[in-house]
């Protein structure tokens, strides 16, 4: 199940980040998934992430545009920063 989510409409992509643990002092990012936009539901105990590496919904990271491969490389640097500093309070 994703963790976080966000649509690039324009591009026709979605990004969904996973992450693994519990709490904020053992949350990390365990995966991510450019998809075709409003491919994959998202919600509160939705379960349709990409399962296999030929799922018809994802897109290769060589076909995601520059633009949107960087806003989502900067979203995991926010998301772990913020951990990291929920972490050392």
């Amino acid at each position: 199940m994703a963790s976080y989510y966000k649509a690039f409409p324009s591009a026709g992509i979605d990004f969904l980040l996973n992450t693994e643990g519990m709490g904020k002092d053992m949350m990390a990012p365990s995966a991510t998934y450019f998809v075709k936009h409003r491919s994959v539901a998202a919600g509160s105990y939705v379960y349709d992430d990409p399962s296999k590496a030929d799922d018809e919904h994802l897109i290769r990271f060589g076909e995601v545009p520059p633009f949107v491969y960087s806003e989502a490389i900067s979203e995991i640097g926010r998301i772990t920063e913020i951990f990291t500093q929920d972490s050392r309070e």
